[in-house]
């Protein structure tokens, strides 16, 4: 029960990051530069974090580093993709894609790969997650809204929905292999590996197209902070919980617990109507959370 409780709060902590990244994208821009300027801040923030942490002792194993390397790569491109695709439709769109990536495909990878077998309390909520998670399409067709939904917004969403999902089973196929460093050395890895990326990839940038400039301030730094707070510690439990829960249960209940939460968000700090799609959204998810831990 203590896995599951633990893979709650990092659900809550993940959903908060949507929203920083969200504030980020108002300020600075939806640009791939923005992006990357996004990606350089808050892994530094993070690794710095990831050290203290750890009590300043790194730790490193090759397998984790090429891991971490991909998580990373993985993560740079779910920032450009997502900050373009925020700027062109709603959030709730987005977080749609986004976790049903995170949570469908390393579920398939833990029944076809890793020989994992759900039982019947697994599947049922597994269809209740995929029902609320549908909810807000739903929602857009009823109240008859002219959406920018077009054609591009959707294949970037889909794009996410298989980005996400990658990185959520290259987190769980690190966490069970014996040659894998403890949480705290992958994350410290994972952000590490983020600042060569982008500022490698940012000189790049500045080599080719001189003229590209990113409105960047004070107010957008302490987003990369709070995103790289949030992010490191919701990813701390989550990668924690891999190493013990199945990832037929662990994404799962990680996908429902962060709708939940980030319904909670939006009503507290954006004050956003709960309408009745919404409400039987979140009966559905947290329904499915509890019948994930039997």
């Amino acid at each position: 029960m203590t896995a599951y409780l633990l893979l709650l709060f990092g659900a809550m902590m993940i959903s908060v990051q949507f929203v920083f990244l969200k504030k980020f994208q108002m300020v600075s821009g939806e640009s791939v530069r923005s992006a990357l300027f996004f990606s350089l801040f808050y892994s530094v923030a993070g690794a710095v974090y990831m050290l203290v942490l750890s009590g300043f002792r790194p730790e490193f194993s090759p397998f984790s580093a090429v891991m971490a390397s991909l998580m990373a790569l993985d993560a740079l491109l779910i920032a450009i993709v997502g900050m373009k695709t925020m700027h062109m439709g709603k959030l709730s769109v987005y977080t749609l894609f986004m976790m049903l990536g995170g949570m469908i495909v390393p579920f398939f990878m833990g029944v076809f790969a890793l020989s994992e077998k759900p039982g019947v309390f697994c599947i049922f909520a597994t269809v209740l997650v995929i029902l609320s998670l549908s909810l807000p399409v739903f929602e857009k067709r009823a109240g008859g809204k002219n959406e920018k939904n077009s054609k591009r917004f959707y294949f970037l969403c889909v794009l996410l929905f298989f980005l996400n999902g990658a990185y959520s089973c290259l987190s769980k196929l690190h966490q069970i292999n014996d040659d894998a460093v403890s949480t705290y050395g992958l994350l410290f890895t994972l952000f590490t590996a983020g600042i060569l990326l982008s500022g490698a990839l940012l000189l790049t940038q500045k080599a080719v197209k001189k003229d590209v400039r990113v409105r960047i301030s004070i107010k957008s730094l302490l987003y990369c902070v709070a995103y790289a707070f949030f992010t490191g510690t919701g990813g701390f439990f989550i990668i924690s919980g891999a190493s013990t829960v199945d990832a037929t249960v662990l994404y799962p209940i990680v996908t429902g617990a962060t709708v939940i939460f980030s319904a909670i968000n939006g009503r507290v700090l954006f004050k956003e109507k709960l309408n009745r799609f919404i409400i039987a959204g979140i009966a559905l998810a947290l329904a499915a959370t509890v019948l994930f831990m039997f």
